[in-house]
């Protein structure tokens, strides 16, 4: 009977994996792979950043696209065009643009055929993310985005082409000038635009010589020989550029480019030159809108605006702001009139956060699920996963070290004393553990059952340290006894471990604070009585 028990047990320890099997790949499941996050967790994009919503990792032949999906208003949220700190009429200009701009994408369908309603490129509008709400600033934007929160502007009950840029340069282009293909947009006119004054791109110049001109367009477009005259067509957006040889005519915007791309990688000390503020200019040539002047040993392009120049402009909508104007002014002056409305359609967006990567690597602020389409893999778990193509159209998953491991919080250990003496209020304690697997922890520090500190930190399989940070002011004076409890979380099971530490605050703060105040009232007594002996002196004299 004994030898029959040990040969089981020596059978089942074969058959189970070791720790160092543990992080080996779950396996090809199909595509796509979808994270969900739980409650109050956003999560992340190893190189890209946090995101509210789900994440939806794609096969798209041998690579993946890597789809956020959220709420309209959480998407907004993450478009963050326009620098925070402008006025917050300015702000939610831009956030109804955005949000109304998005909604077009969506009823154009174009990149529905790819999996998504949207890209998070200039192709359609810079998406960031959760982590455009950072700081200060992303506060605000935030503020605007919700005190806007689903309004639009529509045209026919449709939303409206709500194109927009940097800089007009002080009028803005009908939308038929700048994108044909699309023709006339009753609301996208030309407009005067002398707000946009305030852009340190309203105004621009670029200088060029003969030899670094013909360098450049020899780099960039093949063109050979002396350049002997260009000459711009502002009205036909065209321009001819004359040589010895011949003449070249191409349009405005074929040259922006090929300069822009081409000037910086010749001249990289020269180009993108200075802008009015000393600042360098994004691109070398900013614009499409310029003239050109022939000097003695060169050309200097002078232009206006950065951008397309269709719609609103919004260091136009930053001045309008200054000026008085409310946002759905601003938007009815760069939109024909129209003004926001609310929105009563569809208010979920998939956007694209990346494409054709070889890999995905997603983790999150807190548990998530993981699920092969509608087929659940994971329902709850911590720590980063990592996707990659398997065979001709699966994606394999690897999971983070230890995550068949059973939960346990082992190796705790705690300073035997603290002192708690940073002028700077940074003191803490550390609290070194270790885990088997990626855990939750939150540390809690208390004094008679009252609480005074808590900490939370995720961390991956290992030996690792959690500092709780203190505030001096809510710990007790002198030396005192604080008790310490640690809880582990994986998601689905959960532990717990205690430990006992000695925390000192030295009375000497508070001695120093006393010797100060008696200080100051010393010092006034003395003043007051040095007041009235002056004052006596002076009446003895006049009497």
């Amino acid at each position: 009977m004994r030898r029959a028990l040990t040969l089981v047990l020596l059978i089942v320890a074969l058959t189970l994996p070791s720790a160092g099997a543990v992080a080996q790949t779950i396996g090809a499941v199909g595509s796509p792979v979808i994270f969900r996050p739980g409650p109050g967790t956003m999560l992340r994009v190893e190189g890209r950043g946090l995101f509210r919503g789900t994440l939806e990792i794609r096969r798209r032949g041998g690579v993946l696209d890597i789809v956020n999906e959220l709420d309209l208003d959480a998407y907004v949220m993450g478009v963050r065009e326009v620098p925070g700190k402008w006025p917050m009429e300015a702000l939610k200009a831009q956030a109804v643009a955005a949000r109304t701009y998005a909604l077009w994408e969506v009823d154009k369908g174009y990149w529905q055929q790819f999996g998504y309603d949207v890209c998070a490129t200039t192709s359609c509008q810079v998406y960031q993310g959760a982590d455009a709400e950072a700081d200060e600033r992303g506060e605000r934007w935030v503020r605007a985005v919700r005190e806007t929160a689903g309004k639009v502007l529509l045209h026919e009950g449709k939303p409206a082409l709500t194109r927009y840029h940097s800089t007009s340069g002080g009028r803005t282009l009908a939308n038929e000038v700048v994108f044909p293909g699309d023709g006339p947009r009753s609301y996208l006119r030309a407009i005067d635009d002398a707000p946009d004054r305030f852009s340190p791109l309203h105004r621009w110049r670029q200088v060029f010589t003969r030899e670094n001109l013909e360098r450049i367009l020899h780099e960039a477009i093949e063109l050979n020989g002396v350049i002997t005259d260009v000459a711009v067509d502002e009205s036909a957006r065209t321009m001819k550029i004359r040589t010895r040889g011949g003449e070249l005519e191409m349009e405005t915007t074929r040259f922006r480019r090929v300069v822009s791309e081409t000037a910086p990688r010749v001249f990289p000390d020269l180009y993108p030159g200075k802008r009015s503020d000393g600042e360098r200019m994004p691109f070398t040539l900013p614009s499409s809108r310029f003239s050109v002047t022939k000097t003695t040993d060169g050309f200097v392009v002078n232009g206006r605006g950065y951008g397309h120049g269709v719609g609103m402009s919004q260091y136009g909508a930053m001045g309008r702001a200054q000026d008085g104007a409310s946002h759905e002014e601003i938007l009815a002056a760069y939109y024909g009139g129209l003004r926001p409305q609310p929105w009563t359609g569809r208010k979920i967006m998939r956007v694209a956060v990346q494409r054709g990567v070889g890999s995905a690597f997603v983790s999150g602020s807190g548990v998530f699920g993981i699920s092969s389409g509608a087929q659940p893999l994971k329902a709850a778990t911590l720590g980063g996963w990592a996707v990659s193509p398997a065979g001709t159209a699966a994606v394999q998953i690897t999971p983070p070290e230890g995550y068949q491991l059973p939960l346990a919080l082992t190796g705790v250990s705690v300073p035997g004393e603290v002192v708690i003496d940073s002028p700077t209020h940074e003191d803490s304690v550390d609290v070194k553990l270790v885990v088997p697997k990626a855990t939750e922890i939150t540390g809690v520090l208390t004094l008679k059952g009252a609480e005074i500190a808590r900490e939370r930190a995720i961390f991956d399989a290992g030996e690792r340290t959690l500092a709780i940070r203190l505030d001096p002011d809510k710990l007790a004076g002198g030396r005192a006894d604080y008790r310490i409890t640690l809880n582990a979380f994986d998601g689905v099971d959960r532990v717990s471990s205690q430990a006992s530490v000695v925390l000192v605050r030295p009375q000497s703060g508070l001695v120093m604070k006393a010797v100060i105040a008696a200080a100051i009232a010393l010092a006034g007594f003395v003043f007051f009585r040095r007041r009235q002996i002056i004052r006596r002196r002076r009446l003895r004299r006049a009497d």
